[in-house]
């Protein structure tokens, strides 16, 4: 019985430790490799301009405020995308196994400029 005691005693220190860290942790200091990552991916200007929020809980929520995706160098607005505030809530189980599995997103104050070439392409 006293095995079970310190098992659960480890496992409640544990998750104190580790809600501890991320409650403590500036998800801001990411920033930078976000938009490197958008960058690369995409080959268009990505840029955040507000602050990160991660909020902890049993479906934990992501939020970024200020987000701007640029055009095709060839399109006539420079930014395709601005959103004053982006909310993105996970679920946790995935999330632990290594995965990202949206339960809710929501885009706040956005504005979409969708450009298109004679043939009727979009970019």
């Amino acid at each position: 019985m006293k095995w079970l005691i310190r098992i659960v005693g480890a496992a409640i220190a544990l998750a104190v430790v580790i809600g501890v860290y991320l409650a403590s942790l500036d998800v801001n200091q990411y920033k930078g490799e976000i938009i490197d990552l958008v960058e690369a991916a995409t080959g268009r200007e990505f840029s955040i301009h507000g602050d990160l929020h991660l909020k902890i809980s049993l479906l934990p929520t992501v939020a970024a405020d200020g987000i701007v995706f640029g055009s095709a160098r060839s399109a006539a607005p420079k930014n395709m995308v601005t959103i004053e505030r982006i909310e993105a809530q996970l679920a946790i189980m995935p999330l632990l196994r290594g995965s990202i599995t949206l339960k809710r997103l929501e885009i706040i104050g956005g504005r979409i400029s969708i450009d298109t070439d004679r043939r009727g392409c979009c970019y």
